[in-house]
C-alpha cells in the first residue's frame, strides 16, 4: 500500500483503519489527521510493519492437529485456535 498523497486518500486510509479496529491493538493511537506530515508517514510505516507481522504465541508445527473453538452470541463472534 502506498502512502496517501491527497486529503481524499488520507480519508480512505482512516476509513480502512476504522474497519480494522477490532483486529489492531490500540487502533485509536494510529489515526491520521487530514494533513500528511512526517510523523504521519512514520506512523503509517509502523502500521504497515505491524500488520505484516501478526502476533503469535506459538508457531504451528506442520502436521500438528489444531482445534478451533467458537463462541457465538447475537452481537459477538469470538474464536481461538489452539494445539494441545
Amino acid at each position: 500500500m502506498q502512502s496517501p498523497h491527497t486529503q481524499r486518500e488520507v480519508e480512505r486510509l482512516t476509513g480502512r483503519i476504522g474497519g480494522l479496529t477490532r483486529f489492531i491493538s490500540r487502533a485509536g493511537d494510529r489515526s491520521f489527521p487530514f494533513e500528511w506530515t512526517p510523523e504521519c508517514e512514520k506512523s503509517f510505516q509502523e502500521l504497515k510493519a505491524y500488520l505484516q507481522s501478526p502476533q503469535l504465541l506459538a508457531l504451528p508445527v506442520m502436521g500438528e492437529v489444531l482445534h478451533l473453538y467458537l463462541a457465538i452470541l447475537e452481537s459477538v463472534l469470538s474464536s481461538v485456535l489452539i494445539t494441545e
